[in-house]
């Protein structure tokens, strides 16, 4: 018998039903949480450890995104975009980082805290706060080399327990509720941005798709133990609408000082059109023509470093006529020495005048550089302001500062700093270091993305 639906409508009918139901699945896990904190030995600075705290914990999972909502505050992480936005849901405010600034500041912790914990350990230091496997529980990330401690599991009448050097670190108990296979990278993003658990034991859990009904876990922080009780209220198919990414509107700067709310400008506005090089070209040929050669190379030197176009003729037929010109020449003898001997270049590069040049910007970013070489990151940042008050779409400027505030730490700052770079010229090719470093995160630490 021929079907009574019309062509179109079996048609379409045929392509749902062939498409797997968990394909686009949301679900949303909700537990009672509950943390316990006392001090390791029982430290008087401690927090009591009779007064737990009490929230609601409600997860969200999808195949590319996941999202915590821990009492006031919601984190929502976008694993394609590669972003990560917590939002105060009491005061409103949203702030908004890159995803590899979470991880690369883990693996640097990570380090930092393996060799004090190896300093602490060859002076005889017991049972201190440095201990390597703590701290890849705390990280939830295996050092190099890992710490490999002795975890033994043990299964008691449905709950498992296991322990980590003797010590009860992980106990969990497993519903009846299984995920679909669509989320089981999901599942294990939420384990390890959610949890604290040592790399080795998620292991285990990770081997079932069901829903903890009970998940209880322990890990020491700086001398603090913290315990974390998870019992679970409901795990369900998500109905609603995926919650969306905030308005880059509302999004704060990371930092309040100038290069937080210049990479914040740069970060949540359209992408710049640069001066085209023939249009540089121009600028440099009549400044050549009126003998400014050292402005006539800056306004070059502008332009390769906001997106690495050149105009290499140009720049040697400046240095050619403008060869015994002093300021000229005194640039030139500096930024030889810049990397090789930054302590002379600096005072030679300070001691051109500027009064006359359109593009001295240009000479503060040289200094910078040279006070980078002199370990004096704080003046470094405070020359690199300069150049950008003189033109903020320096992409080589941004990647500079990047690399200055990873180096403290300040990972959040730093990724900010190379992603406006890579707006502005995403295709500098001074930029494939960070593109490596992110590469480099990926593989070692697949789990976090």
């Amino acid at each position: 018998m021929k079907s009574p639906l019309p062509s179109i409508l079996l048609a379409f009918a045929t392509a749902v039903l062939a498409t797997p139901a968990s394909a686009a699945a949301v679900w949303q896990l909700r537990f009672d949480e509950v943390e316990t904190l006392a001090g390791i030995g029982g430290e008087a600075s401690a927090p009591d450890p009779q007064a737990p705290s009490r929230r609601d914990l409600t997860v969200l999972l999808d195949a590319s995104r996941m999202l915590l909502r821990e009492g006031a505050s919601e984190t929502l992480y976008d694993f394609e975009a590669r972003r990560v936005a917590t939002s105060n849901l009491e005061s409103g405010d949203v702030h908004a980082a890159s995803l590899y600034a979470d991880v690369g500041f883990r693996e640097y912790e990570l380090g930092n805290r393996a060799f004090l914990g190896q300093m602490l350990d060859q002076a005889g230091v017991q049972d201190h706060p440095l201990d390597l496997a703590s701290v890849e529980t705390e990280l939830s990330m295996e050092g190099d080399p890992p710490a490999n401690p002795e975890i033994v599991a043990a299964d008691s009448g449905g709950t498992v327990v296991w322990t980590l050097n003797g010590n009860e670190s992980v106990r969990c108990r497993l519903s009846s509720v299984a995920l679909p296979e669509s989320l089981q990278r999901a599942r294990t993003r939420w384990l390890v941005y959610g949890t604290r658990i040592h790399p080795k034991i998620l292991e285990d859990l990770l081997r079932e798709l069901r829903v903890p009904e009970l998940l209880v876990y322990s890990y020491s922080s700086m001398g603090t133990v913290h315990e974390v009780r998870l019992e679970l209220r409901s795990a369900e198919p998500f109905a609603g609408e995926f919650p969306a990414p905030p308005d880059l509107a509302s999004i704060a700067p990371t930092s309040d000082d100038p290069i937080g709310v210049l990479t914040h400008e740069i970060l949540t506005s359209r992408t710049p059109e640069l001066p085209t090089l023939e249009e540089v070209h121009l600028r440099a040929s009549a400044k050549l023509d009126d003998r400014k050669f050292l402005d006539a190379l800056l306004a070059i030197l502008d332009q390769v470093l906001s997106n690495g176009e050149t105009d290499a003729e140009l720049m040697r037929e400046i240095t050619q006529r403008g060869q015994d010109d002093p300021s000229l020449r005194s640039f030139l003898t500096a930024i030889t020495l810049v990397n090789q001997d930054p302590e002379k270049a600096l005072p030679t590069l300070e001691g051109i005048a500027t009064e006359n040049l359109d593009n001295r910007h240009v000479l503060a970013i040289f200094e910078a550089n040279a006070l980078t070489g002199l370990e004096r990151p704080d003046e470094a940042i405070a020359r690199f302001v300069v150049a950008l008050d003189g033109n903020r779409y320096l992409a080589g400027v941004y990647k500079d500062l990047g690399d200055l505030y990873y180096d403290a730490y300040e990972t959040n700052v730093a990724w900010d700093c190379w992603d406006a770079a890579r707006k502005i010229a995403p295709s500098l090719e001074m930029l494939d270091s960070v593109r490596d470093l992110e590469e480099h995160l990926e593989t070692a630490y697949p789990r976090f993305f």
